[in-house]
C-alpha cells in the first residue's frame, strides 16, 4: 500500500512538473502571439487599404500603388524646390558680386590698415584675400604667401589677438573722423612671452596714436611688457592709468604682497610720463 502510496505521490510531483512547463511554455507562445498581433496592428496602421482577408497578390499591389503615391509626392516636393532654387538663384548672384565688389572696396582701406597692425604683432606679412565658391565669399589668411585655413595652423593668442587686429581694422573703415570707434579689451596677456607682450602694446597704441581710435581696457596686474610698452608709445595724453585694485578688497596674501603691485604701477606711471619729456 505505501509502494502504491510513493509511485501515485511520484507521478502526481511529475505531472505538476509537466503542467508547469505547459504552464511556462504557453505565457510564452501567448507572448509571441500578442507580439505578432502588435506588429501585424502597426503594419495595418501604415497600409490602411490593406485587407488580410483579400488575395495576397491584391495585397502587393495595395502596397506597391502607395508606394507610388509616396513617391510622386516626394519627387514634386523635390522638383519644387529645384525651381524655387532656380527663381531665387540670379538674385542670390547678384547680391555675391555686390558683396565682392564692395569688399574690393573696402580692399583699399581696410587690407592695409590690418596688415599694418597685424605686423606690428606678429612681425610677419600677413595679407586677407576675399574668395568665393559657387555658394559663399569667405576670407583667407595668408602668413607669409601661405594660406592659413584651418585654427590649429595658428596658436590660440595668436589668433586672438590676429582678430583684435581683424577687428581694429573693420572698425577703422567704418568709423568716421569726429565719429571714431571705441573697443572694450580684456587682454589675456598672460599667455603671452614678454617679447609679443610688449608687440601687443606696440599695436595698441598705433591703433590710438596713428588712427586716432580708443580703447577701453583691463589687463592683470604683473610686470606687464603690454602696458608699457603701450604707455611709453601713448603717454599722458594718449592714456589714462586706473588702479582698480582700490574698487575691491583684498585678499590676506594680496595685501602681504601690495608693494609689488605699486612697483608695477611705478614703472607704468614712469613709462607713461616719459613718453612726455
Amino acid at each position: 500500500m505505501i509502494k502504491q502510496l510513493l509511485k501515485k505521490n511520484t507521478e502526481l510531483e511529475n505531472l505538476i512538473l509537466e503542467v508547469n512547463g505547459k504552464k511556462v511554455e504557453l505565457e510564452k507562445v501567448e507572448y509571441d502571439y500578442n507580439k505578432l498581433g502588435e506588429k501585424i496592428e502597426n503594419y495595418l496602421k501604415s497600409y490602411p487599404t490593406l485587407d488580410l482577408k483579400k488575395d495576397s497578390n491584391e495585397n502587393v499591389n495595395v502596397i506597391l500603388r502607395q508606394y507610388k503615391e509616396h513617391y510622386e509626392r516626394l519627387d514634386k516636393e523635390s522638383r519644387d524646390c529645384y525651381r524655387k532654387r532656380d527663381g531665387i538663384k540670379p538674385e542670390y548672384d547678384k547680391l555675391l558680386d555686390k558683396t565682392d565688389k564692395a569688399y574690393k572696396e573696402a580692399e583699399i582701406v581696410f587690407v592695409p590698415t590690418f596688415k599694418k597692425l597685424a605686423k606690428s604683432f606678429i612681425g610677419l606679412d600677413l595679407n586677407i584675400k576675399s574668395e568665393r565658391d559657387s555658394k559663399n565669399i569667405f576670407l583667407v589668411l595668408e602668413m607669409e604667401n601661405t594660406a592659413r585655413t584651418d585654427p590649429f595652423q595658428l596658436s590660440e593668442s595668436q589668433r586672438f589677438f590676429l582678430d583684435i587686429a581683424l577687428r581694429m581694422s573693420l572698425s577703422i573703415y567704418l568709423s568716421k573722423k569726429g565719429n571714431e570707434a571705441t573697443m572694450l579689451i580684456d587682454t589675456p596677456e598672460g599667455s603671452l612671452d614678454i617679447a609679443y607682450e610688449n608687440r601687443v602694446g606696440i599695436m595698441f597704441a598705433e591703433y590710438v596714436t596713428h588712427y586716432n581710435q580708443n580703447i577701453i581696457m583691463t589687463a592683470n596686474i604683473n610686470a606687464s611688457q603690454l602696458l608699457i610698452s603701450l604707455a611709453e608709445k601713448c603717454g599722458l595724453k594718449k592714456m589714462t592709468f586706473r588702479r582698480m585694485l582700490e574698487w575691491t578688497d583684498l585678499t590676506p596674501i594680496q595685501k602681504q604682497g601690495e608693494h609689488l603691485f605699486e612697483k608695477v604701477y611705478k614703472n607704468i606711471e614712469l613709462a607713461l610720463k616719459g613718453n612726455d619729456k
